[in-house]
């Protein structure tokens, strides 16, 4: 890899958010009491749009 390969990455957190300001829509809400977790949106779903393609062929 020569350094014109080498690209920076910033990591996207609470200290970096308001320096992609200019790329993306900063949120508004307060993300403070926003907890993590999953969302199921069905198997079914999943499989039509991804295996099933690759199944009938």
């Amino acid at each position: 890899m020569t350094k014109q390969d080498e690209t920076k990455t910033t990591s996207l957190n609470a200290k970096t958010l308001k320096s992609f300001q200019s790329a993306l829509p900063i949120p508004t809400y307060n993300r403070e009491g926003v907890k993590q977790g999953i969302v199921h949106l069905g198997v079914g779903a999943f499989h039509r749009s991804h295996l099933a393609v690759f199944m009938h062929r």
